[in-house]
């Protein structure tokens, strides 16, 4: 088949039809797999039990969850949760015990790694010494402050029988309900 003989729409052309044809059909992919990742989550049982496997392998007990508030996969990968304890399988005092936590951040904070957090709120985590440090540790609280021109990274506990209190400063990124959180290049 010589060139004039070439249908018209076999020319330079089909390479780009091509390529938009890939892109329109990745985009379609794309949104559908959020628009699943986002109706994700909620407070059910089989996510309170994949948090309470993640608590029991962190820990190397037992974990049990009583109430899980909430867990989201898109636009924020989080979880908000309080009573959490972990038990050895031979002792009946719990290793680790927090009163309330709730983490976030954004999905392609996680992705890529950029180290900004949406929230952090932990309230009474108690760890016996050597579940989480060679001591034993009590957080009262660690959580991110937001105090309009001014955002910290405050908590107060005890380091074995050493309390301890801090306030870090950290930047402010977005606003409104997209606002994130991370420390500094230079701390």
């Amino acid at each position: 088949m010589s060139d004039k003989e070439k249908l018209p729409h076999e020319g330079k052309g089909s390479r780009w039809s091509f390529w938009a044809k890939l892109v329109f059909f990745l985009g379609v992919f794309l949104v559908v797999i959020f628009a699943i990742l986002s109706s994700l989550g909620g407070n059910s049982q089989p996510l309170k039990e994949a948090a309470e496997q993640f608590l029991s392998q962190r820990f190397g007990g037992k974990a049990r969850i009583e109430t899980l508030n909430q867990m989201t996969f898109y636009p924020y990968m989080g979880i908000d949760f309080e009573n959490a304890q972990v038990h050895r399988t031979d002792e009946t005092a719990p290793i680790v015990s927090a009163d309330k936590v709730s983490i976030a951040m954004g999905f392609w904070d996680v992705t890529f790694g950029s180290g900004r957090i949406k929230t952090l709120n932990v309230q009474g985590l108690r760890a016996v010494p050597g579940a989480m440090f060679r001591k034993g540790l009590t957080i009262e609280r660690l959580a991110i402050i937001d105090e309009g021109d001014e955002a910290f990274l405050r908590s107060e506990g005890k380091i074995g029988s050493t309390p301890y209190s801090f306030e870090a400063d950290i930047e402010k990124f977005g606003k409104g309900k997209s606002r994130e959180y991370a420390f500094a290049d230079v701390r």
